[in-house]
């Protein structure tokens, strides 16, 4: 990780200084774990934070193939494969905090087998994970539920999923005539 800045021109001509984070690996891939109506998360220990996060599952990528990292950091957080007659499809590259860093990711949507996991997690040494199923249709409530009762923060990314979720559910309803 690393601190930079730059020296540029705003929009009005006038010389400014911005100053943000780089790191050597940006990618990142974030899964929507999804099983019998009800989504796969993590409650990870976070140390940026000193506390655990409610988060999607996933990782920073190693290489190109985004399906493939974001099966293997599945199998890895989780010990759940995906399910083999579903596509795994994936979002376009959006960036997480384009004000202070260069980070960015794709959201892969699986549909886990239906299957028991493999219960063993295959997590690196700093790495503090407990998943948690939760509804597809509270799925607002519950992480915020989740978070009072456990103490646990809120990832952005899951939490703007669960708004716009919950802002569909309230105002895209059909309406009955």
């Amino acid at each position: 990780m690393m601190f930079t800045t730059i020296e540029t021109q705003n929009s009005k001509g006038k010389q400014v200084v911005w100053e943000y984070i780089t790191r050597p690996t940006f990618q990142g891939v974030d899964i929507i774990a999804e099983l019998n109506n009800q989504f796969l998360l993590n409650i990870e220990k976070r140390y940026p934070v000193d506390s655990y996060v409610i988060s999607f599952p996933g990782g920073i990528c190693d290489n190109e193939d985004i399906k493939g990292q974001a099966i293997k950091e599945l199998r890895e957080e989780t010990g759940f494969s995906p399910a083999e007659d579903k596509e795994i499809s994936l979002s376009p590259l959006v960036y997480i905090d384009p004000w202070k860093s260069t980070e960015k990711t794709q959201f892969a949507h699986i549909h886990l087998a239906p299957t028991l996991p493999n219960t063993h997690q295959e997590l690196e040494d700093l790495e503090d994970i407990h998943n948690k199923f939760v509804s597809k249709d509270s799925l607002q409530q519950e992480v915020i539920d989740l978070s009072q009762t456990t103490g646990a923060k809120i990832d952005s990314r899951l939490y703007s999923y669960a708004l716009g979720k919950s802002f569909a559910q309230k105002y895209l309803k059909p309406k009955l005539t």
